[in-house]
């Protein structure tokens, strides 16, 4: 365990598949809420941050008693639908993302550069398709739909496809009547989810921010790019 972490509790809500990623990696004392100890006001505010990678119905279940909590939040909850006034409501910083890999910041880079592709040529084409795993319940995957909107265009198809126990593949393809451009990133862990949600754990831990909805990729971008 890292020294200067070692005095820190976390709590972690969701040991799941990512979830354990965290538990196991993580260099803070671990507090684990589940069925056999369900989480509560008094419990999550005696923690010193939360990392959550609930399932989209628990996160909602819980959702009205985290946005009161004083404790800063990491969510990496995917496949829902994110109230339009909980920024307002929000006690305590959260960084969320669809996707915690640190690589995305550079992902984002890209394809901001790509998207000009159609200012430069015609009969420009963009399409995304993804693959998860057979359990994966959002379809299209949040980090699709994140690409899509970091790609800013109208009518962009975008397929999601479900194979086994896939930890996760995105690809960007630009067609033209001359050329094709391909970006793909493959996650190949879900440790690197869990490298990610410790990574703003700590950043959240060492950086005073105003409560509110801070979106990870942005937060890499700024502070190591």
């Amino acid at each position: 365990m890292t020294q200067e972490y070692t005095n820190i509790v976390c709590g972690l809500l969701g040991s799941g598949k990512t979830g354990s990623f965290v538990a196991q990696n993580s260099p803070f004392q671990m507090e684990i809420f589940n069925t056999q100890n369900p989480p509560s006001k008094q419990k999550l505010n005696q923690c010193d941050i939360i990392i959550s990678f609930l399932p989209p119905d628990a996160f909602l279940e819980y959702l009205e008693l985290l946005k009161n909590l004083s404790v800063p939040i990491v969510c990496g909850t995917t496949g829902i639908q994110w109230p339009k006034n909980l920024t307002k409501e929000l006690k305590s910083p959260w960084i969320i993302a669809s996707n915690f890999s640190l690589g995305m910041a550079l992902i984002k880079k890209a394809i901001s550069s790509l998207s000009f592709l159609d200012k430069i040529e015609e009969d420009v084409k963009f399409s995304i398709e993804e693959t998860h795993h057979k359990n994966k319940i959002d379809n299209p995957s949040g980090t699709a739909l994140t690409w899509a909107k970091w790609l800013g265009k109208k009518d962009i198809s975008v397929k999601g496809h479900r194979i086994d126990d896939q930890v996760g593949t995105h690809i960007l393809k630009i067609e033209t009547p001359y050329e094709e451009i391909e970006l793909k990133h493959k996650s190949l862990s879900r440790a690197l989810f869990a490298q990610g949600a410790l990574y703003a754990a700590k950043y959240l831990l060492n950086n005073t921010l105003e409560p509110g909805l801070y979106d990870f990729h942005d937060i890499v971008e700024k502070d190591l790019l």
